[in-house]
């Protein structure tokens, strides 16, 4: 399951970390630690790059080998696409016929849209060409609680529902669980009670979910542009004989949750206990019910 979205006269930083991709980034890091100014500088020099045109760069043939499709836009389109849904006119004939589609209506706010769409920008130079959630604003902490404590399944196989986490993928919800120290085959429902007062680890989950999709749109992808405490760069090595470690020195493991290989670091995403079903024994404390 690899590719990627190559756009015409574009140069592209996408790295595909399966198979060495993920050495050859560290090795880089390594040698050459990435500046925090460089994000900026990388933004002019896209820039600089698009207006020079495609004629002083080289890209070599086109389509690239194995191309499955290809798409010529009317006008310049920064967009990424992860699904193409081929639907004819006379079903959406305007933008909000679109976007009143069952196919998107169905998905719930995109974590990496803020809740108040910004001001657009005159012109797009990196990051989310579209930050506009267009009616699909992230769900409030309470509802956030309730969707999690609504579902017996574990943690990991929820967050890849896109019905209620769009664009949340394999590597992003390991990114996620192990951002919030959270064990990914943990069942929330069965570690917490629903109640208004929302549990702190269920807040920094909520909280984790939105910074790791924002970042990873925010940098459109670039591992090298990673913050260096992430866990996505030492998720790649499974079948190595040497266990990836990673910058801390905690050792990464792998096992299988919600179907999924699962990359996690068992010394610090510890499951969790789960309710101790309890009755109040008067006092004001509670206390195992006593057999009469």
């Amino acid at each position: 399951m690899t590719g990627m979205v190559k756009l015409k006269n574009i140069k592209s930083h996408l790295t595909f970390m399966e198979n060495g991709g993920d050495r050859k980034i560290l090795e880089k890091l390594k040698k050459e630690h990435v500046p925090k100014e460089e994000s900026k500088l990388k933004k002019e020099a896209i820039k600089e790059e698009l207006d020079a045109g495609p004629e002083s760069q080289n890209f070599g043939d086109w389509p690239p080998k194995f191309c499955k499709l290809e798409l010529t836009f009317e006008k310049d389109d920064p967009r990424r696409f992860a699904r193409i849904r081929y639907l004819p006119g006379d079903l959406v004939p305007t933008d909000n016929d679109l976007l009143n589609h069952p196919q998107l209506t169905s998905f719930r706010g995109d974590y990496s849209k803020p809740i108040t769409p910004p001001e657009p920008k005159k012109h797009f130079v990196f990051g989310d060409p579209d930050p506009d959630n267009h009616g699909h604003p992230i769900p409030s902490l309470q509802e956030f609680n309730k969707l999690i404590l609504s579902k017996k399944k574990s943690i990991k196989a929820l967050l890849l529902e896109q019905k209620y986490f769009a664009g949340v993928g394999n590597w992003i919800s390991d990114e996620i669980l192990y951002q919030a120290r959270i064990h990914p085959e943990d069942v929330l429902l069965t570690k917490f009670e629903l109640s208004n007062d929302i549990h702190e680890v269920i807040e920094k989950l909520y909280n984790t979910i939105i910074y790791v999709c924002k970042k990873s749109v925010e940098v459109e992808g670039d591992v090298t542009q990673y913050p260096e405490d992430w866990l996505m760069l030492y998720r790649w090595g499974k079948g190595r004989k040497t266990e990836a470690t990673i910058k801390s020195g905690h050792k990464v493991k792998f096992i299988t949750a919600g179907g999924r290989t699962c990359c996690f670091v068992p010394d610090l995403q510890k499951p969790l206990p789960s309710i101790n079903k309890r009755s109040n024994n008067g006092n004001g404390k509670t206390g195992k019910r006593q057999k009469k």
